[in-house]
């Protein structure tokens, strides 16, 4: 290993010696403590976007609140000493914070090794705490984060301002430390983050998105690509963010620079555009591909309700059945959900068919046809929006949480034209911009962008292939001629 990190870049030796550390964490302690490390190459395209916006690394004070295996803060110094700062300078100018006491020892050696110094233990730049818990006395020219993740309850949060930024029951920690960059950041100064892209359009974000819109200008964001072969162990789609705080007061709306990141860092500009007049809305990304057209139509268009599956099983597992009984219903998995076929309920764990005991009638059953989503996909998953159809059972059938339906409000819907088209790329990709994370949320659902029903189920009727069939419907001349083309 020692040969191996000896004939690697500086920067990239820092981050395989942090994330060595995290393995010999193990699996479960590492996701526990949400120990994934920032990229170099990721490191080093939000330093150089900073640089970009006029922070001078050669007088700029900078702070990570989320230090680890001093990822941004031991580049930032690799980045002063190319400017020609002193060592001196440079230690006396980062600031950190790491709540793991052997990490936050590693990160400050990894500092020191950087500039040259023997920084001492308790009076270096890192400092062993919680972030979020203890007092900070200081503010920033840049602070640059690689946050935790991961959900938390009331209970953990003694002494944590989190209200502003999260609501009950919906606790993400990324959010709280978004929070807490933008209090350390001198007014003007800049916010760089490597966080979890479900603020993005997620319904539970409201509060966060609104938050930073009242205290920062959105400077640029950069969905990050091929996230696998970026990250270890990650499973959420991941963005880059610039913020600006504003001096004071609002800050004034600007256009926001989105891009795309590669695996090399390398970043790839998909155009400037406003954020919603409402603070709190959702943010939708613009399209990658040029020639991109809105369709201007919704799912209510095309004669369908959106609605979330009902039955949770881990609360209410004694209503499961192996048999069908008087009043139980047989249960849609979401992992009975295949693209363009027609479903059929199966048992998760066994063979047969999975029942629901209902004591009533209830709405929870579902009489006749429906198109099946699955609501969660995973990083495997070409597609975010997979669709089947569940035709109609004998005394209907229900399905699990994990499950959105379509159920028809008309009696013309055609429950199998909306099925072929949510499955194409070219709606997939307009979910894609409006969504940042791999769970379907049935709010952005309703406003997902569609082609016009009457042009959709023309060009289909010319064709069998239904991808070609929504880009022609969208209008989407210039993408659907590259495609050919390829």
């Amino acid at each position: 290993a020692k040969a191996l990190l000896s004939s690697v870049a500086d920067e990239a030796r820092l981050y395989w010696i942090g994330a060595l550390y995290s393995l010999l964490l193990g699996q479960e302690q590492r996701r526990r403590q949400a120990a994934y490390f920032t990229p170099p190459v990721l490191a080093e395209r939000l330093i150089a976007m900073a640089e970009a916006q006029g922070c001078d690394l050669r007088t700029a004070t900078v702070f990570d609140p989320a230090a680890g295996g001093a990822a941004f803060l031991a580049t930032v110094a690799s980045r002063m000493r190319a400017l020609g700062r002193s060592p001196e300078s440079c230690a006396s100018a980062l600031r950190g914070i790491e709540l793991d006491p052997d990490l936050a020892i590693l990160a400050q050696g990894l500092i020191g090794k950087v500039l040259g110094l023997d920084l001492p233990a308790r009076r270096g730049p890192i400092r062993c705490a919680d972030a979020l818990k203890v007092a900070i006395d200081h503010r920033a020219d840049l602070v640059l984060a690689n946050p935790p993740f991961g959900r938390r309850m009331g209970a953990d949060l003694d002494g944590v301002r989190w209200r502003r930024v999260a609501s009950p029951g919906h606790v993400n920690i990324y959010a709280l430390f978004v929070a807490l960059a933008l209090r350390r950041a001198k007014p003007g100064g800049l916010v760089g983050l490597v966080i979890p892209a479900s603020f993005i359009g997620g319904p539970f974000y409201d509060r966060l998105r609104k938050h930073i819109r009242r205290r920062a200008q959105v400077v640029a964001l950069g969905m990050i690509d091929e996230r696998d072969d970026l990250f270890l162990d990650v499973a959420q789609d991941v963005c880059l963010l610039l913020l600006r705080k504003a001096d004071s007061g609002h800050p004034a709306d600007a256009k926001v620079q989105f891009g795309a990141v590669d695996v090399t860092g390398r970043w790839v500009d998909t155009g400037r555009r406003p954020l919603p007049s409402d603070l709190a809305a959702a943010w939708e990304l613009p399209p990658r591909t040029e020639g991109t057209k809105l369709g201007g139509a919704t799912l209510a268009d095309y004669g369908v309700a959106v609605q979330v599956g009902y039955f949770v099983w881990n609360r209410e597992g004694e209503r499961l059945r192996e048999q069908p009984e008087p009043g139980a219903a047989p249960l849609y998995w979401a992992c009975n959900i295949r693209p363009d076929q027609l479903c059929q309920p199966r048992a998760r764990k066994r063979d047969g068919v999975d029942y629901v005991a209902f004591k009533q009638a209830s709405t929870a059953i579902i009489h006749g046809p429906a198109v099946l989503l699955q609501r969660v996909t995973n990083s495997k998953q070409p597609r975010r929006l997979v669709a089947g159809l569940a035709p109609t059972h004998p005394g209907g059938f229900t399905t699990e949480n994990h499950v959105i339906l379509l159920r028809p409000t008309r009696d013309d819907a055609d429950l199998a034209l909306i099925c072929k088209l949510l499955n194409t790329q070219a709606v997939d990709d307009r979910y894609r911009r409006l969504s940042g994370t791999a769970s379907l949320s049935a709010k952005l659902l309703r406003r997902l962008d569609l082609p016009d029903p009457a042009k959709f189920k023309s060009a289909f009727s010319r064709t069998p292939n239904a991808d070609a069939a929504a880009l022609e419907a969208y209008g989407d001349v210039t993408t659907r001629s590259r495609r050919s083309a390829a």
